[in-house]
């Protein structure tokens, strides 16, 4: 048996030293140049409850390493798992096994990204580290403090199960339900996550502490057992049965303690474990958006290179290595950085009730039809737009959005006024007492008109819908300029509508579209508008919107105001590559604005 381990850090080395004990060869990918000086001339020692010694068998590609064996471990940090993905993908074979050493939905991930690749393969992830284990700071000594006696796993395809694998780890493995079950299972970030949060003013002091010393209390184990409930009852909405905080950390000792601060206080496991020295510690920057975080979305695209959140006031979109700001979930290109669902509302409210308040005095009002088809607006908590009834009319655009008010859903008609960015409700629809919707219209007057102020919900829809509309094309022609050949995303298509681009004081404006042809997820294709800096080779995503197979809109949004480069051999540069060729043949016009 032979294994290739992803990852470098202690679980690593931990996974490589025990599999050694155990007679399983192991080949360790390692990118640090420290490391790979450190281990090529000495040996790493490990301590604690094995005692050896061994040399690092090292691969300093990945393609060395994924080639070496037909199980390939991963042992990075949760956060690092996309990029690690990505990395591999390329170099896989069919009949290999993926095997998350940590769960952390690094399955989920994985599988959504190969889509009908995955057949080929397994997918598979543990609930849990089955070591606990630390590296000195010079790389040479490893700390085996201890290993479980109890594996729980997932597993994704057929073609390489890893529970002989872990068998060799330890005695009890058990094969679980889903990459759902073990990814719900990761309890202990909610235990470092939580010593963190009681321990804010020793990190930002840079105090030398330890996480289960004096400073623990019963209500910091309290606190964790109150989050921990919160696991338990969504894995009980799915029907999963899961451990609890206090099984999991009773499974790592052969004393079973009563209370969770027990079992924690007099662990010796966590005996003499400091606490972070900064707050970009991984028990802050990993255990939160990776174990306490909301999981992958249950369906649909995630596999598709679309927005991801990343917690610094917008989203990313990746494409093949280049990275783009895409809907934003500030308020948009003129800087308002509310947070998502913190959008000030008080002003539009204001107005909003009022109409909500003549509305329910009427009676006998007729309904008018249903929107369909609603869509979240980004940098809100419940407001949906009607993208069905999305009316651009050059200075004026409207739209139906569905807010929540008072306990109840209210349907507003709304209007825009680009030329002097002002808004107004024009009808507004609520149900009465009886249950029926009534409707009132408001009429266009002056004095119904408002001006859209910073940091508002109108401000919000104006940014998303009036400043950034939705895409619309009259007889489009759209010119492909990559196809992707490989495993990840094979078969998109990355497309470039001519007829509207559009050139003027060194930037390119233009609508790009990558679609894909995976129909199962329903997820047909998504479309930028771009705009582009060619003499710098910078990008910047103005908006994007996605649309279903058949052919409604999914989400939209603005983006942001962040240029990123485009990089040689990306989709993104043969895009760049077609616009200058317009540029330089005279397709694309140059325009310059004169000033004085």
């Amino acid at each position: 048996m032979r294994v290739s381990i992803i990852g470098a850090g202690a679980m690593a080395l931990a996974a490589a030293s025990y599999l050694k004990l155990k007679d399983v060869s192991s080949l360790v990918y390692v990118r640090s140049e420290k490391k790979l000086a450190a281990w090529s001339t000495k040996p790493v020692r490990v301590t604690g409850v094995m005692e050896s010694s061994f040399y690092v068998p090292m691969a300093k590609t990945m393609k060395e390493a994924v080639n070496y064996s037909d199980t390939v471990i991963i042992c990075t940090r949760a956060g690092d798992y996309e990029d690690v993905i990505n990395e591999l993908l390329p170099c896989l074979r069919k009949g290999q096994c993926i095997l998350f050493l940590n769960g952390c939905w690094g399955a989920v991930k994985t599988y959504r990204l190969l889509k009908e690749d995955a057949k080929y393969l397994t997918i598979a992830e543990t609930a849990g580290s089955p070591f606990v284990a630390s590296l000195s700071e010079d790389f040479l000594t490893l700390e085996m403090k201890g290993i479980r006696t109890e594996i729980r796993y997932s597993a994704l395809g057929t073609s390489k199960d890893p529970g002989e694998l872990l068998h060799t780890i330890a005695p009890r493995v058990s094969r679980i339900s889903s990459p759902v079950s073990t990814s719900l299972s990761q309890a202990m970030p909610i235990v470092n996550a939580a010593s963190a949060f009681f321990n804010i003013s020793r990190i930002e002091n840079g105090e030398d502490f330890e996480l289960f010393g004096p400073s623990f209390t019963s209500r910091a184990a309290d606190y964790m057992e109150h989050c921990d409930k919160e696991r338990l009852a969504v894995g009980k909405a799915l029907g999963l049965e899961l451990y609890s905080l206090l099984e999991t950390v009773n499974s790592q000792r052969s004393e079973k303690k009563a209370t969770l601060y027990e079992a924690l206080k007099n662990n010796a496991l966590y005996d003499g474990l400091k606490g972070p020295v900064s707050l970009s510690d991984r028990s802050l920057s990993e255990d939160l958006p990776c174990g306490l975080g909301k999981p992958p979305r249950s369906g649909g695209h995630d596999a598709c290179p679309r927005a991801v959140y990343h917690g610094d006031g917008g989203h990313r979109l990746t494409l093949h290595g280049e990275t783009l700001r895409a809907v934003s979930d500030s308020t948009g290109p003129q800087g308002d950085q509310s947070a998502p669902g913190q959008v000030n509302q008080e002003g539009f409210m204001k107005k909003l009730f009022t109409a909500i308040l003549a509305c329910a005095m009427m009676a006998g009002a007729s309904a008018s039809a249903l929107a369909e088809n609603w869509v979240v607006l980004p940098g809100t908590s419940g407001v949906k737009v009607d993208t069905d009834s999305y009316v651009d009319g050059g200075i004026l655009a409207q739209m139906t959005l569905e807010l929540p008010a008072g306990g109840k859903n209210v349907i507003s008609s709304m209007a825009f006024n680009r030329e002097d960015n002002t808004y107004r409700i024009a009808t507004l629809q609520m149900p009465s007492k009886d249950g029926k919707m009534e409707t009132k219209v408001y009429p266009d007057n002056p004095e119904n008109w408002s001006k859209i102020l910073p940091n508002t919900l109108g401000k919000t829809i104006y940014t998303h819908y009036v400043e950034n509309p939705l895409p619309r094309f009259t007889n489009p022609d759209w010119v492909t300029l990559y196809k992707e050949q490989g495993v990840r995303f094979h078969g998109s298509e990355y497309q470039i509508e001519k007829n509207t681009m559009s050139y003027r004081d060194g930037y390119a404006t233009f609508w790009m579209r990558i679609t894909y042809p995976w129909k199962d997820q329903n997820f047909s294709a998504a479309v930028y508008q771009v705009k582009m800096d060619v003499p710098n080779k910078k990008v910047q995503t103005l908006s994007m919107t996605e649309y279903d197979y058949d052919g409604k809109v999914r989400s939209h949004g603005a983006g942001s105001r962040d240029r990123g480069n485009i990089e040689p051999d990306t989709p993104m540069y043969k895009v760049y590559e077609y616009v200058n060729h317009a540029l330089r043949t005279g397709q694309l016009k140059m325009v310059t604005t004169r000033h004085g």
